[in-house]
């Protein structure tokens, strides 16, 4: 067969399986619909996906010509993925089906830090803790297509971490971890898996133009996509935002930069800003009764709900954290000027206070050669469900081989 021809049938399975995976039941003449190929070719491919087990038939629906319309969606009997998160001292592993549902979990403490450049004793112990996870799952764990490994810090174009807090420089982690469990492991930062996962629900008029996603947590980043695809920059670094100085006479960073962004907006910086409140010798008593109703937890939600009963100190960190985040929105505006910029955080999820504040603050300062504003998203996945992103992000990685 003309290679092409394999070719074009390959990205065709590719984009149908993607497709099916986002949409759970979704029937034949819909995937014809929405990805632009024939039904005949539809048909072949998915009759194929079948018989491979990738893909299941369900129940029936009645369509819009008054047939029923069998349903499709994706085995989730067929493989499962690893997906295992770094965050300070904890390494977080979940057994997930492809759709990120959880089979098994365990969560361990490792100290993280490389002291006297013994590197190897962090690698072994981690590479220890997965592969013993893997082991007490062992009937699960035999159908594991990939593991992603989720860190903090900067991940190379060569997959070695730079993990600044921890010491790590050009640890090549995942390597380490692919020899040991002896299938695929791809590493990268929670920004880039989430922006990845968020660009997909964004209609084709702005997906195709140019995107910010901006994490506010954890840490504080930036992800820039133009005509779908993920700027990078020479250094894998492209979107280190958080550590970009907003007030140069602000707090030291351990970055060793004053004033950071991330000081102000990150939602742990907030939380301990929040919770100073409570130590003041005349505290905020509306805040303090809100808190000890919420068992004596400083959340953000505990934040917007004094605020709406009247809290003066906590709308004044509130505030504070606003004005910030306009002017790193309007940093964002002036450099890139994108068609769209998607937020993700429970700073702007939980309660649009924030947010507005922010924006409006941002629109007083924007030059009046610049008042089309971007399109302004919240983000669809929450933090709590990373695994669903991680899962999306390992299988299109493994559709190649896959296929």
């Amino acid at each position: 067969m003309n290679p092409s021809i394999v070719e074009v049938k390959k990205q065709n399975a590719k984009n149908i399986l993607m497709e099916i995976l986002l949409n759970k039941d979704i029937s034949r003449i819909e995937l014809s619909n929405k990805l632009g190929i024939s039904p005949a070719t539809v048909a072949l491919i998915v009759n194929e996906l079948v018989q491979k087990e990738l893909i299941i038939e369900t129940s029936k629906k009645s369509s819009s010509v008054g047939r029923k319309a069998r349903l499709i969606r994706i085995n989730e009997k067929a493989y499962e993925i690893l997906a295992v998160r770094i965050r300070h001292s904890t390494i977080y592993m979940r057994l997930c089906d492809i759709n990120g549902h959880i089979k098994a979990s365990q969560d361990a403490v490792i100290d993280m830090v490389i002291r006297n450049g013994n590197a190897t004793r962090v690698v072994n112990a981690i590479v220890d803790v997965i592969t013993n996870f893997l082991s007490m799952n062992a009937d699960e764990s035999e159908k594991v297509m990939a593991m992603t490994l989720i860190v903090p810090g900067i991940v190379s174009a060569d997959n070695t971490i730079d993990w600044l807090e921890a010491n790590w420089k050009q640890l090549p982690l995942a390597g380490a971890i692919q020899y040991s469990i002896g299938i695929p492991v791809f590493v990268d930062i929670a920004l880039r898996i989430q922006g990845q996962y968020e660009m997909r629900f964004l209609p084709d008029d702005l997906r195709n133009k140019s995107v910010v996603f901006l994490s506010l947590e954890p840490g504080i980043g930036l992800a820039y996509y133009i005509d779908g695809k993920i700027v990078q920059g020479r250094n894998n670094m492209f979107g280190e935002i958080g550590h970009v100085s907003l007030d140069e006479n602000g707090p030291t960073c351990y970055c060793g930069n004053k004033g950071c962004f991330e000081l102000y907006c990150e939602k742990l910086h907030i939380l301990e800003r929040l919770n100073n409140l409570l130590s003041e010798e005349r505290s905020c008593s509306i805040f303090r009764t809100v808190v000890e109703q919420n068992g004596g937890q400083v959340t953000l939600d505990a934040a917007y709900q004094a605020f709406r009963m009247g809290s003066v100190r906590v709308q004044e960190i509130l505030l504070e954290t606003a004005n910030y985040l306009g002017r790193a929105l309007l940093i964002i505006r002036n450099m890139l000027d994108p068609n769209c910029i998607i937020l993700f955080g429970d700073l702007v999820t939980i309660d649009p206070y924030v947010l507005q504040t922010a924006l409006m603050l941002m629109r007083e300062r924007v030059p009046t050669r610049a008042r089309n504003e971007p399109n302004i998203q919240i983000a669809k996945l929450p933090l709590s469900e990373f695994e669903t992103s991680v899962c999306l992000y390992t299988f299109e990685n493994m559709l190649d081989q896959i296929l």
